[in-house]
């Protein structure tokens, strides 16, 4: 497993004046996650032991990239998505990983909330209806002239979902939920490439899971993540 990633302070990694880069070993890895970047682009490359490039993927811009046409490009609103996620399955043999965030042309830095690496494991079909909560650490006080005085902390996702699996393979979905279950993993909850949520990145752990067992063909086990702030 590889993580590059600022979770106690709650703030990005963020390199000033020019494109942020990392190399890693790749080892067993074959999926990386990337959440809450600002770039234009992401562009991942996989080397060799002597650092020739076997495999790159680049991301699409996050500028304008909702804009369906020239005409519309020249007179819409600028845009500019910041915070993105997103999956990215490894093509290739190599020994090494290098991810570089590309600036966005007139910003001044370049920043990346977590990047995870590791091997995916197939914990079933995710069924619709995806539900989201949201706890905030945030600090309200009143005081005694009625004013409302509030400490703005990090809002953390409560993430609940259900996936579809064989019946027949309850026994072994069962030792993999126990061999994550107290772990910081990252949740792909839609793993489809051309997601419109962002493949629904969630880095937690498991707060509850359920297994519902029938005598029908197949199974729905019942999933609440606790995302880690």
């Amino acid at each position: 497993k590889f993580a590059m990633l600022d979770l106690a302070s709650g703030t990005k990694s963020t390199f000033v004046g020019g494109n942020l880069s990392v190399t890693f070993d790749r080892n067993r890895m074959t999926t990386l996650t990337i959440g809450n970047y600002v770039a234009e682009t992401a562009t991942v490359e996989v080397l060799n032991s002597s650092n020739v490039v076997l495999w790159t993927y680049t991301t699409s811009s996050i500028v304008n990239e909702e804009v369906e046409d020239y005409w519309t490009y020249i007179y819409s609103e600028y845009g500019n998505t910041a915070n993105r996620g997103i999956k990215i399955d490894l093509r290739s043999l190599g020994t090494k990983v290098k991810v570089t965030f590309n600036k966005i042309v007139d910003a001044s830095s370049t920043a990346c909330g977590y990047l995870v690496g590791g091997v995916a494991i197939d914990m079933g079909k995710t069924l619709n209806g995806v539900g989201f909560k949201f706890n905030s650490f945030a600090t309200k006080e009143t005081d005694e002239w009625g004013s409302l005085l509030i400490t703005k902390r990090a809002v953390q996702d409560l993430v609940d979902f259900e996936t579809l699996i064989d019946t027949n393979r309850i026994q072994s979905y069962k030792r993999k939920l126990k061999e994550i279950y107290n772990s910081i993993i990252v949740f792909i909850v839609d793993e489809s490439s051309d997601s419109k949520y962002e493949n629904i990145l969630t880095l937690g752990t498991i707060q509850d899971a359920s297994v519902l067992l029938t005598d029908f063909d197949k199974t729905v086990m019942t999933y609440s993540v606790m995302e880690s702030i």
